[in-house]
């Protein structure tokens, strides 16, 4: 089926997801963390990370005919191809990858399909809790198929809070840290997940109120991206300017709070 055929056809993408995180969910119980890899600096890779990765490309070779992969393990592709025609899809087939090996319960698989450079359709899937978080530009975002939104705290004050630090990136977890000293005292709490796509999931369904980070690859935040604007929040780059797949900085917040927290990063 080609992209603008299953557009037009208006394909039930919720139940496609629905097929992939159920198979996925099925290879991580039958296969345990065997092999870990440093492939850069403070970064890590594991048998399970290919293996969910393969089987995502392969599933969705096997539903689209026409497709471009930028997945954090495998890929050779960087750029998003701007076409009409066919879907680029942004994979981070484990995110969160050393809470995977410590066996703490916060890693995700994030999957989301772009066309003519816009994101179209989304999926986080928090593998320990067996939730599916997923969105259609223009349709809302859901939770295993019930409608969720963004939560109305409206002041800092009473939100919650979350970001993470790229080890791998010295500059920017150093930068950061100074952010986060900014911040962790005007709010009402703070967390660390440590998966950049189950904090914006959990920004979409109301648990948490705001998040911010620097130094992220697109395959970590992508699909969060349309979660959240879907669910009614709001995403910036610092200083409040537009935020793109190639914006090093983020701001993502319900729509109440967003001005307020982007001013503590002028």
């Amino acid at each position: 089926m080609s992209t603008k055929e299953s557009l037009q056809n208006d394909l039930k993408y919720d139940s496609f997801f629905n097929s992939i995180c159920n198979d996925i969910s099925k290879i991580i119980k039958d296969n345990q963390v065997k092999s870990i890899q440093e492939k850069s600096y403070k970064e890590w890779v594991t048998n399970v990370d290919y293996l969910v990765e393969d089987f995502v490309i392969k599933k969705i070779k096997s539903n689209f005919s026409t497709s471009t992969f930028i997945s954090e393990e495998r890929s050779n592709v960087n750029q998003v191809v701007d076409s009409a025609d066919s879907f680029t899809w942004i994979i981070d087939p484990i995110d969160g990858t050393n809470n995977l090996i410590k066996d703490y319960p916060f890693y995700a698989v994030s999957i989301c399909g772009l066309v003519e450079n816009d994101i179209k359709i989304a999926c986080v899937y928090d593998i320990s809790r067996g939730e599916i978080f997923y969105s259609e530009k223009g349709k809302g975002a859901f939770l295993n198929q019930r409608p969720i939104f963004v939560s109305n705290v409206n002041s800092l004050q009473d939100s919650i809070v979350a970001t993470g630090f790229v080890m791998s990136k010295v500059d920017y977890a150093a930068e950061n840290f100074e952010n986060l000293k900014k911040i962790f005292f005007k709010c009402k709490s703070f967390r660390r997940l440590g998966s950049a796509s189950l904090d914006l999931a959990y920004l979409a369904a109301g648990r948490l109120d705001a998040c911010w980070y620097m130094g992220l690859e697109k395959w970590d935040f992508a699909a969060g991206c349309l979660l959240v604007t879907e669910a009614g929040g709001k995403i910036s780059a610092f200083k409040n300017k537009e935020f793109s797949l190639d914006s090093p900085t983020m701001i993502a917040s319900n729509s109440q709070i967003h001005n307020e927290l982007t001013d503590l990063f002028d």
